[in-house]
């Protein structure tokens, strides 16, 4: 993979959970958000998305970082012990060292995948939507079967087996880290205000009051989980 080089696990893990919380929002609105609808609520300041005129884009903000970001900076980071009370751009104190609760490049990675999928998942919906019965193009005979076909990934390309990427996949994420980059230095100069926002908005809808996550019960002395062994990921963060 151009990402995770000779690791598709990390992509097939942030792909099946990031299909079930688009089933979701397609259910509500019967359609995925694209990742310039996700960048055009990032670009909107807090005024503007409290306006009645914006209630789907504040409902996009609401479930993009209550919903989205946890899956792809992982609920260890930006679980709900983490989001509703430090904003997504603060720093935390992992085994020692202050990391970035969602990295640009965990953000960036998921846009990818969601622009990667968009198209093949919209068709697929609208699909079972109007007949639940009906079967997915499978294969490149059948007709319209480029639709339910992914972007850029590709189980043919690569060192590993559905592990593959197309070169435009790296180019798109490079782009997307740039005007995240970008959206987050404005912030950051402008006293976190939008990164502050976001959080009230998730701590208005699940009724948070306390400053601070409730503390948990000791446990005895476990052995902790080892965690496999991956090429180094360079991040934007650190």
């Amino acid at each position: 993979m151009l990402f995770y080089t000779g690791n598709c696990v990390c992509f097939l893990f942030h792909l099946t959970k990031l299909h079930g919380i688009y089933t979701e929002i397609w259910e509500v609105t019967q359609t995925i958000p694209t990742v310039d609808d996700i960048l055009a609520m990032l670009t909107m300041s807090p005024d503007d998305l409290e306006k009645d005129d914006n209630k789907h884009m504040k409902q996009l903000c609401l479930w993009y970082f209550d919903r989205f970001l946890p899956i792809a900076a992982k609920k260890e980071f930006y679980g709900e012990d983490v989001r509703y009370y430090k904003h997504y751009t603060e720093k935390l104190n992992v085994n020692g060292v202050q990391k970035v609760a969602v990295t640009i490049t965990c953000e960036a990675f998921g846009l990818t995948i969601l622009q990667n999928c968009h198209k093949k998942w919209t068709n697929i919906f609208t699909l079972k939507k109007n007949d639940p019965k009906a079967k997915i193009p499978a294969k490149k005979e059948d007709a319209n079967y480029s639709n339910y076909q992914a972007e850029w990934s590709d189980g043919k390309c690569g060192k590993i087996k559905f592990g593959g990427w197309k070169e435009g996949a790296l180019e798109f994420m490079s782009e997307i880290e740039e005007k995240l980059v970008s959206i987050r230095t404005a912030d950051a100069a402008d006293d976190n205000k939008k990164a502050k926002y976001y959080m009230g908005v998730m701590r208005k809808e699940h009724n948070v009051d306390e400053p601070g996550p409730a503390a948990k019960k000791r446990r005895g002395k476990q052995a902790l989980p080892v965690a496999p062994k991956q090429k180094k990921l360079k991040r934007r963060d650190e």
